[in-house]
């Protein structure tokens, strides 16, 4: 998997960071810090904390038996729920990409 987060400026005094995303979907996240000269500590110059993209990202923790869990009670009170939409809460919840078929195989476990 490839790291989302670019190194835009890299040297031994600056580093400057964004997030790599295609041109119709800019995520304004930035990061810039520089290096102290007499200390070997860094300062943090300017973050952009906001995000507008979706990290991928692969979480190990993130299994069937978590997703059993967390959907267990919105399966009691609307079996009838659409995939999508189960799979659109866990994502804006847990702020974590997942595949349909993975959300899919745990919505039709009894």
């Amino acid at each position: 998997m490839v790291d989302p987060i670019k190194w835009v400026k890299k040297d031994k005094v600056k580093k400057k960071s964004a997030v790599k995303v295609d041109e119709s979907n800019k995520c304004p996240w930035k990061l810039l810090i520089s290096k102290w000269k007499k200390v070997d500590d860094w300062t943090v110059k300017m973050y952009e904390k906001e995000h507008k993209c979706l990290q991928k990202r692969k979480i190990k923790a993130c299994n069937y038996k978590f997703l059993s869990k967390q959907i267990l009670e919105q399966l009691e009170s609307n079996p009838e729920i659409p995939i999508r939409a189960l799979k659109e809460q866990l994502e804006r919840i847990y702020q974590i990409q997942m595949l349909d078929m993975k959300v899919f195989r745990e919505k039709q476990k009894p």
